[in-house]
């Protein structure tokens, strides 16, 4: 199937680049990955995605985060931003595309 030969690419580039933040919990074919925060232990953000394919031929890729953080530090999240972080993931899609999506997500950790 080619979806999952492009995603079993984009994994591989994306942590060839960034070993010390990207995990791929289920080896390059994951269904997700994880990036570890350098600065802070404890606070990872898990990006799922699906590919849908339509009776058309229409790919369409589906990517969900979920941060997670230490419940020490969300009595310090008085902006909710936490609870903001899926939203603002997609907002960073729509403005850069996923691979730049990622990539500043990344460099943020």
């Amino acid at each position: 199937m080619y979806h999952r030969k492009e995603l079993w690419a984009a994994n591989c580039k994306v942590y060839e680049q960034y070993p010390k933040v990207v995990r791929l919990p289920e080896g390059p074919n994951s269904e997700y990955m994880v990036l570890e925060c350098s600065k802070v232990p404890g606070i990872e953000l898990k990006i799922f995605w699906k590919i849908f394919v339509s009776e058309e031929g229409v790919v369409i890729p589906v990517l969900d985060l979920l941060p997670k953080i230490p419940v020490e530090a969300l009595d310090f999240d008085t902006e909710k931003v936490v609870d903001n972080t899926p939203n603002s993931f997609r907002n960073l899609i729509r403005l850069f595309g996923i691979e730049a999506a990622i990539d500043h997500l990344i460099k943020l950790m």
